[in-house]
């Protein structure tokens, strides 16, 4: 129990701070409303976390001065600078950054260059390896830069199944706040964009009372830049990973989070599986300005799924957060390199941002270990460059391949006995890309344009010919799994 007289002493703690420290001058007393209210808070937490009266002050102490800046007594760590020599530009010309902020507007991507796409990839324990491992995960994000735009990261994991693995974060580290700030000004410097993201809320706060441990990370990353964090979800899997799972709660808590971090895209959670449009509606409330997608990993139902969310025109700004990957630990795992490349191409075809996911993502510690180990890390982005995807689809048209005025078409489809599964993409007046995938028996898909046409896969490209309308573009197994026709109008 807090006595009177320690409240009273705290009192008189944060007196004695805004006027000997920050040289605040008096109103009622030498801490303003707001400082007052949020540090008489912050002490009472501390105290119901079971520190003492002693422990509880020293620690409001440092956080207010190090939100303004002053010398941290007592010293935690000294704050770690952004790199005095930035780093070398990317080597290669894989991945256009990003150019300012990360915007939404409607159901679409930019940033302050305009109508764009985003690509980033996963390292969830990022943290954690760039506390025990520094110098092995500034190469690593130095590899991240050359192929992704930006990377997903985690502020807490704290379940057994990280934290047996070494692999656990934890905000209440002592060092936590430097560490996460330095990783930030690293990402920074590199113009590697953040996607930040909690798992295990339940454990970190089995109440549920989390709104502040969001606040202060906001805060954190708020007293880097502005476009640093790019995008913010509230929980992982939140039905699973928080104390108390609603849209409600994620709302109140995305609103904490942005009014301390308004900039970027901001979501909820991702609904499980079996909510489908219902929970997408539920969890893209305000004040999300965008919706994150999870579940289905199979093939080819997740790629089904990808296309018609956009195609049934719900309305979402979707982000695929966590699809379909390879490697060891992801459940149920899919190392077909087909599957993925067909997938993730789906994503960038209807104007998703895809998030790219893979074991290592989960336990990569350093470059030896690291992303670039699973498939796809580095051969999505050269395969894309090949065959050179717009940034974005603004005009071109969704079709499936059953519609009389898509370009590409299958004659039959494996609903009716032998064919592929579907055949489905987007076109514009002169251009147009089809992803043919799943089925059986032979595959037959042609095109109603007079066009050169190429064909891709994941080993880049595969034919290349020019076909007349009505005439046969490709015909393969259903064993092929998965192909996309590209068609440039003659």
């Amino acid at each position: 129990m807090i006595s009177d007289a320690e409240f009273a002493d705290f009192a008189i703690h944060l007196e004695n701070i805004y006027r000997d420290e920050l040289h605040r001058g008096p109103t009622d007393t030498f801490v303003d409303p707001l400082g007052r209210s949020r540090w008489t808070t912050d002490y009472y937490v501390l105290r119901t976390e079971g520190k003492d009266h002693e422990t509880a002050s020293r620690e409001v102490n440092r956080r207010i001065r190090e939100i303004v800046g002053l010398p941290v007594d007592p010293p935690v760590d000294p704050p770690v600078e952004p790199p005095v020599d930035p780093p070398p530009p990317p080597t290669s010309d894989l991945v256009r950054q990003v150019a300012g902020y990360v915007r939404t507007e409607g159901r679409k991507w930019s940033d302050d260059s305009g109508r764009r796409s985003f690509r980033i990839c996963s390292w969830f324990p990022a943290l954690r390896c760039f506390k025990d491992h520094r110098d092995a995960s500034l190469r690593q994000l130095d590899e991240i830069r050359e192929y992704w735009q930006g990377v997903r990261i985690f502020w807490h994991l704290g379940t057994p199944w990280w934290t047996d693995h070494n692999m656990g974060v934890d905000p209440r580290w002592p060092d936590f706040d430097n560490l996460f700030v330095a990783f930030l000004r690293e990402c920074q410097a590199r113009n590697i964009r953040v996607s930040m993201s909690s798992g295990d809320m339940q454990v970190l706060v089995p109440d549920g009372n989390e709104a502040h441990w969001h606040a202060h990370m906001a805060e954190l990353a708020a007293s880097v830049d502005q476009t640093t964090v790019g995008w913010w979800g509230v929980w992982n899997e939140g039905w699973q990973n928080a104390a108390r799972p609603s849209p409600e709660t994620a709302a109140a808590i995305s609103q904490t989070i942005q009014s301390r971090y308004p900039w970027g895209a901001h979501a909820l959670s991702d609904p499980s599986t079996g909510e489908e449009a219902a929970g997408l509606d539920a969890w893209s409330r305000p004040p999300a300005n965008h919706t994150l997608i999870h579940g289905w990993r199979d093939f080819p139902g997740s790629i089904r799924r990808a296309f018609n969310l956009v195609y049934e025109g719900k309305g979402w700004l979707l982000n695929q957060d966590e699809p379909v990957g390879a490697g060891p630990r992801v459940y149920r795992r899919d190392d077909n390199p087909r599957h993925l490349f067909a997938l993730y191409t789906m994503h960038l075809l209807t104007d998703q941002m895809t998030t790219f996911f893979g074991g290592h993502g989960l336990t990569a510690w350093s470059p030896e270990n690291g992303l670039s180990r699973d498939w796809g890390f580095r051969e999505l982005p050269r395969i894309w460059k090949d065959i050179n995807i717009p940034e974005h689809f603004d005009g071109w048209g969704l079709r499936a391949g059953h519609r009389g005025d898509a370009a590409v078409y299958a004659t039959t489809y494996a609903d009716r006995g032998e064919g592929p599964e579907r055949c489905d993409g987007v076109q514009s007046g002169n251009r147009a890309f089809f992803m043919v995938y799943g089925g059986r028996g032979n595959w037959d898909v042609r095109s109603r344009w007079n066009a050169t046409a190429r064909i891709w896969t994941e080993t880049g490209l595969l034919a290349e010919s020019n076909v007349s309308a009505g005439q046969q573009v490709l015909q393969a197994p259903s064993s092929m799994e998965a192909a996309l026709v590209e068609l440039e109008m003659r």
